[in-house]
């Protein structure tokens, strides 16, 4: 169905979540405004995740979990199959199923705590029949050993799937890689996300004050998680708005709030915000959608395509390889034995063991000894590289790594590049009439300038890069960079304000 459709169904799951949430705050009577509040929240903070990859499925399995237990918590049993059965399910489509697992341990370790016969204090709601401590216990036990049965029985890695989240999150290694996995930032951008993690704190000091220890487990277990990992923000989202509406839900808690149940507006107001939310997450990361084009300003579709057509296996940079493999990317078969059957990546766990990510792939991107031969005994003949980002250059020290490797090395030479990254391939094996940028003068990746480079040379292909590539702005930052330290600050300024215009949504 091409981009339009994947990013279709993403907006359709993200629509089942809300959905999902909205009618469990009408059921449970709580007041509208208070309900679109949270919902908005919610759909807000979370709106940077909503991402086209396997956890949007972990998601939906956290909701139908949480919405199960309250369920079961309040005496429909139905719930306490939906909430066994849905992680149960769930981690077959991804590791972040997980996060049922902890919604369901902060349930029934609360329940423990809490006392018996009431949700919260004298005179309020009772428990379910079926609801008690020891329950939610064998309960919990139950969703481990069927996770664990199912995945040894069924899974390609069996029961370490259940090991991979946690190695992410408490790994240094992957820490300093995998930005999902990094504390949440305080840019103003996450705000949103901010405002969440206060009140799912907030609401934890309430479900203490009235006794649902389990609820406050909940929010305060979940807004930790957020501030470590930033990808635990939409999950946090999940489980903060029906727990919230529940708190607010109560009589004593209402704060003057008329107690009204308009489904109908709230469920208009759930979708109208999550179409808001959704379109400024849209018009932020995407250029309008068709059958055949990405975002060029994420994905340099155009290098791929030149990559594409240049001999041998290749080397693509992570970030790029969902897109890489989607494209680009054939079997060999009888009819076409030369198709590329291998594509190094990083991105791809779940093909091949995690020490290849760090002993083969990671290896020939930080440029350490030994990464010529190991392209060569991959076979290797072309490069598709990300420029280093600032993380990443601070990571390695500043050492040269696969990218400048490559730029100096006279079997490779430099075909094409653009604001997102460049394309290298060995010389020996380039195809007669390809157009390359043979002696470039200038590193696209670091802007420095070859040492035989001089800086009449190095302005002239800077400014050549540019007038041919009018939406980049990468070329005219180098040169505006290489006009200062010449001593012409206003042509300076001039190329600076010329590349805000050129990136401008």
């Amino acid at each position: 169905v091409g981009p339009g459709g994947l990013v279709g169904l993403k907006l359709a799951v993200v629509a089942v979540a809300f959905a999902a949430q909205s009618v469990a705050l009408y059921k449970m009577g709580t007041p509208s405004a208070w309900a679109a509040l949270l919902l908005v929240l919610g759909a807000a903070a979370s709106a940077f995740r909503f991402l086209e990859r396997p956890y949007l499925f972990s998601i939906l399995v956290l909701t139908a979990t949480v919405l199960g237990l309250q369920a079961w918590r309040h005496g429909r049993r139905a719930g306490l199959f939906v909430a066994l059965l849905a992680p149960v399910v769930g981690i077959h489509l991804h590791a972040g199923a997980l996060d049922a697992i902890l919604a369901w341990s902060a349930c029934a370790a609360g329940a423990w705590f809490e006392p018996r016969g009431h949700l919260g204090a004298p005179g309020q709601a009772a428990l379910g029949t079926t609801w008690s401590p020891r329950s939610a216990t064998l309960a919990l036990a139950g969703v481990g050993c069927l996770m664990g049965a199912s995945l040894a029985a069924f899974a390609p890695s069996g029961v370490a799937v259940l090991g991979l989240p946690f190695s992410f999150g408490s790994d240094s290694y992957w820490h300093a890689h995998l930005a999902e996995f990094r504390p949440l930032a305080w840019e103003a951008t996450a705000l949103p996300q901010w405002l969440l993690v206060g009140a799912a704190l907030g609401g934890a000091a309430v479900a203490l004050r009235v006794r649902r220890f389990g609820d406050a487990m909940l929010l305060a277990g979940f807004a930790a998680l957020s501030v470590r990992h930033m990808r635990m923000v939409w999950p946090l989202a999940t489980v903060a708005v029906p727990v919230l509406g529940a708190l607010l839900a109560r009589d004593r808690l209402q704060v003057d709030v008329p107690r009204r149940r308009h489904g109908l507006a709230l469920v208009g107001v759930a979708t109208v915000a999550l179409i808001a939310v959704a379109t400024i997450e849209w018009r932020a990361t995407a250029k309008p959608l068709t059958a055949a084009a990405l975002d060029e300003r994420r994905f340099p579709l155009g290098l791929m395509a030149t990559a594409a057509a240049l001999p041998g296996e290749v080397f693509v940079s992570d970030g790029l390889a969902g897109t890489w493999l989607w494209r680009h990317w054939q079997p060999p078969d009888a009819q076409h034995p030369t198709a590329r059957g291998r594509v190094l990546v990083h991105n791809c766990l779940e093909c091949y063991a995690e020490a290849t990510y760090r002993d083969v792939y990671q290896r020939i991107r930080y440029g350490e000894p030994g990464w010529e031969q190991a392209l060569a005994r991959l076979g290797v003949r072309t490069a598709l590289l990300k420029h280093t980002t600032p993380g990443e250059r601070r990571f390695q020290h500043g050492r040269p790594n696969l990218r400048q490797h490559l730029f100096a090395h006279p079997d490779w030479v430099l075909v094409a590049w653009d604001d997102l990254a460049s394309v290298f391939t060995r010389r020996d094996s380039l195809p007669a009439a390809t157009p390359v940028l043979a002696g470039f003068p200038v590193d696209p990746d670091t802007g420095r300038p070859r040492p035989d480079a001089t800086m009449e040379a190095v302005q002239r292909a800077l400014a050549a890069h540019a007038a041919a590539h009018p939406h980049d702005g990468r070329a005219l930052d180098m040169l505006a960079r290489q006009h200062r330290r010449g001593g012409h600050p206003i042509e300076a300024a001039r190329l600076e304000a010329e590349r805000a215009r050129r990136l401008a949504f």
